[in-house]
C-alpha cells in the first residue's frame, strides 16, 4: 500500500523506542546490515567498449604493446640528425621529405632534415624534431639557428605505457578516461561483471498509473517512476513488474517471481503496520528472513531489509518523500 501519511516516530521520542514499544534500529546498523547481506556478481560477461561504460571490470588490463607504438613527433616541425649539425651554426639543411600522422616514413632515411607533423613517425636515426617557429624555411631548406637537445620534440615508444604493464585493476568502475586507456590499447571488448539484476513493483490498492482517470480515494504511482531513475544505470538490469493490488495471492507470487531471476527485491508500500500491509509477513511466509524492520528515521521508519531464497529484499515505505530518503541513506550505500 502505497500512502503519502506512514506511521513514525514522533518528534521529541526516543531515537531507538518506537512509541509502541518496539525497538527500532539505528541507522548505521541498517546500512551494515545491508551491506551484509548484498552480495558480488559473480559472472563474468565480455562486452565491446561502447556498451562497458559505467560497468565494473572483473579481469585486469595489461598492455599488450608499448605506448606510443614507435617513436614519433610532438611538434609540426623538422626532424635532424646531429651528425649535420656539426660545428657552429647557423646550419643549412635540405628537406627532404614530408611525413604526417599515418604515413610510414618508408624510404626517406638518407634525408638530411623531414617536415614532420605532429604524431608522425620519427625515422630512428634521426636525433630531434625542431619545432616550426625555431627554423627559418627557404624554398626546400632550412635554416637551424640552434643546436636541439637529444630527443627534443620527440615521444620514444614505449614512454607512456610498456609492455605488460598493468593498466586496469579488476573492480574498477569502467570511467570514460578508463576506456580511452583501453582503447589506445587496440582491446575491443573487456571483461566485466554481469549486471546487477533489480526485480521491482509498488503495492496499493489506490494505485493508478499517470494519464488514467482517478476515483476518489486513487493516487497516482509515482513511485514507480522515482523508483526507475534511482536505479537507471549501467551496473543494474531493471525489471519493472508494475504496480499490484494489496491481494496477499498476487503478491506472494510477485515476489515469488522477482526472487527467481533477481539479485534484488525491491518494492514500494507494504512494510508498516496496517492491515493491507503484507509484505513482511510474505517474506517470512516465503521462507525468507528480516533483518531489519524500523529504522530509527523520519521519513523511512518502516523500511525493511531481508533476504528470500539468497536474494536480497528491500521493502521501502510507501511515502515518496520517504522512498527517495530511505533509497540513498540506505539502499546506494549497499
Amino acid at each position: 500500500m502505497q500512502s503519502h501519511h506512514e506511521h513514525e516516530t514522533e518528534p521529541g521520542s526516543a531515537p531507538c523506542t518506537d512509541p509502541q514499544g518496539g525497538k527500532l534500529t539505528t541507522l548505521d546498523v541498517a546500512v551494515e546490515r545491508g551491506r551484509k547481506l548484498a552480495r558480488c556478481v559473480e559472472e563474468i560477461v565480455a562486452v565491446p567498449l561502447e556498451e562497458a561504460f559505467g560497468r565494473v571490470l572483473a579481469t585486469p588490463v595489461t598492455a599488450p604493446g608499448p605506448q606510443p607504438h614507435f617513436d614519433n613527433s610532438a611538434m609540426d616541425g623538422y626532424a635532424v640528425r646531429f651528425g649535420d649539425l656539426s660545428g657552429t651554426g647557423p646550419w643549412q639543411l635540405p628537406v627532404g621529405g614530408r611525413i604526417a600522422a599515418g604515413d610510414t616514413g618508408a624510404g626517406l632515411h638518407d634525408a638530411r632534415a623531414l617536415r614532420v607533423l605532429t604524431g608522425a613517425p620519427v625515422p630512428r636515426d634521426f636525433d630531434a624534431v625542431i619545432m616550426q617557429e625555431r627554423v627559418e624555411r627557404v624554398c626546400e631548406t632550412i635554416i637551424v639557428q640552434q643546436h636541439p637537445k637529444p630527443g627534443e620534440n620527440i615521444r620514444r615508444a614505449g614512454e607512456d605505457i610498456q609492455t605488460g604493464q598493468t593498466l586496469l585493476t579488476s573492480g574498477c568502475v569502467l570511467s570514460p578516461a578508463r576506456l580511452a586507456l583501453a582503447a589506445s590499447t587496440g582491446l575491443a571488448k573487456l571483461d566485466v561483471r554481469r549486471k546487477v539484476r533489480v526485480a521491482m513493483f509498488s503495492t496499493g490498492n489506490e494505485l493508478r498509473q499517470p494519464g488514467e482517470e482517478l476515483s476518489f480515494g486513487q493516487i497516482y504511482n509515482s513511485n514507480r517512476f522515482m523508483l526507475q531513475g534511482l536505479l537507471a544505470g549501467p551496473m543494474i538490469e531493471v525489471t519493472d513488474l508494475g504496480a499490484l493490488p494489496d491481494d496477499r495471492q498476487q503478491l506472494a507470487e510477485a515476489l515469488a517471481a522477482a526472487a527467481s531471476h533477481a539479485d534484488i527485491v525491491v518494492t514500494t508500500g507494504g512494510v508498516s503496520v496496517g492491515e493491507e500491509d503484507h509484505m513482511p509477513d510474505l517474506v517470512r511466509d516465503a521462507g525468507g528472513q528480516l533483518h531489519v524492520l524500523n529504522v530509527a528515521m523520519k521519513p523511512g521508519k518502516p523500511v525493511t531489509l531481508g533476504e528470500v531464497n539468497g536474494v536480497l529484499y528491500v521493502g521501502l515505505p510507501g511515502n515518496p518523500v520517504a522512498v527517495f530518503v530511505t533509497f540513498n541513506l540506505i539502499v546506494r550505500p549497499m
